[in-house]
């Protein structure tokens, strides 16, 4: 149930990327993107710029591989589906990253 909750949350963080070609990594607990970086801290810690070189890919690839995980684990119906169409929304992403 509790890898149910995190997926949920997940699916809202691709939602809420959806069509941006900077995908927020970083969100505060009213749900809102957090932006600019606090701290004084780059912003590649806080966001990855499909327009830019060098980014952590990792930061997408891996919540996109729990998804698939999931997804397999509950084999069919709604929540499966969704987790399996927000990790290939962020394979989708990630292949774009580099190509502008």
């Amino acid at each position: 149930e509790e890898a149910k909750h995190a997926a949920d949350a997940l699916v809202r963080m691709v939602e809420a990327n959806a069509g941006d070609s900077v995908f927020k990594l970083r969100w505060d607990s009213s749900g809102g993107a957090v932006s600019p970086p606090p701290d004084g801290l780059p912003a590649l810690f806080y966001q990855v710029d499909s327009a830019k070189p060098d980014q952590l890919y990792f930061m997408l690839a891996f919540p996109s591989m729990v998804l698939f995980e999931l997804a397999d684990q509950l084999r069919d119906g709604h929540p499966a589906a969704t987790y399996r169409h927000a990790a290939l929304s962020l394979q989708a992403f990630l292949s774009g990253c580099g190509s502008a």
